[in-house]
């Protein structure tokens, strides 16, 4: 299970209490969710994210971007790896176009559901498939449905 925060206001603001500074930041949470972290937001518009397989507790990054990013969107995620290996391109939050995405937990039964909701994927996101997580094919998933009732 991991651990996510999201902001969302009506004019760019801060966000460092929440990630590093808080007696409950994400910071504290990684000590139990150590493998990477993510941290997306949206800089005119344009989703940017930053990643890392450091804990967010032991890494300068982490705490340098906690205090620089101000924004109205922000997604932060500390992985605790249940599908998927440690890497990079397993670490949330995820980005295709300009949508973010960051999920928390494992998909019950997924082992059995995997091959099934993947046929379910768009044949173009299915190819960009760079990870083995659950929660980057539930990602795909939503913006092949989202596609189909929205331009």
């Amino acid at each position: 299970m991991c651990r996510l925060f999201g902001s969302r206001t009506r004019s760019p603001s801060g966000v460092s209490h929440e990630l590093f500074h808080g007696a409950n930041a994400l910071r504290v949470q990684s000590l139990e969710h150590p493998d990477g972290w993510g941290l997306g937001w949206y800089e005119d518009g344009v989703p940017r994210v930053v990643r890392s397989l450091t804990p967010a507790h032991g890494d300068q990054d982490f705490e340098k971007l906690s205090q620089f990013v101000t924004a109205q969107t922000v997604v932060a995620h500390v992985r605790k790896a249940s599908i998927g290996r440690v890497a990079e391109e397993n670490t949330h939050p995820f980005q295709r176009g300009r949508w973010l995405f960051a999920h928390n937990g494992t998909l019950p039964g997924w082992e059995a559901a995997r091959s099934r909701l993947e046929a379910e994927i768009e044949a173009k996101l299915r190819k960009d498939l760079r990870g083995e997580t659950d929660s980057e094919r539930c990602f795909l998933l939503f913006l092949t449905r989202l596609e189909r009732r929205c331009d």
